[in-house]
């Protein structure tokens, strides 16, 4: 705990990015089966592009897939989570950082890769769904 709080934190946030990078469960391979499960969804709703009222059941359903298959994919990313919370309970209890400096990187983190997460989920559904386009940068942050 010698180093001071800003310097652990960009210790911090190297790590953290390094591991966003380098570990495909954390955010790559979910991001790339977010981009082809919802365009899978659109062309099996492709008739729902039109702006009619009898295409509104479809579009609603559309836009229930395109929030459950991603919901479901935050699970592929839970065992690489818990080993680094090991990894971090040990290090934290041996007196090398404080888990503020942690907290505050893993936050930066993951908000960033959260958000990319999310527009690569709702891309599909502003592009080949005839979604209201700008609406997009409020249904990313709500869907991040």
């Amino acid at each position: 705990l010698g180093a001071s709080l800003p310097a652990q934190l960009l210790v911090h946030l190297r790590r953290q990015s390094i591991l966003a990078f380098r570990d495909p469960s954390l955010f790559s391979v979910r991001l790339v089966i977010f981009l082809l499960s919802n365009f899978l969804f659109t062309l099996v709703y492709f008739d729902s592009r039109t702006r009619n009222q009898d295409q509104v059941t479809n579009k609603v359903f559309l836009s229930v897939w395109f929030i459950a298959v991603p919901t479901c994919m935050s699970v592929a990313a839970i065992p690489a989570m818990a080993f680094q919370f090991r990894a971090i309970r040990k290090e934290v209890e041996n007196g090398q950082y404080s888990p503020v400096s942690f907290l505050l990187a893993s936050v930066v983190v993951q908000a960033i890769g959260v958000m990319l997460m999310a527009l690569s989920a709702l891309i599909m559904l502003y592009v080949f769904a005839n979604f209201h386009t700008p609406a997009i940068p409020e249904m990313a942050l709500l869907f991040a």
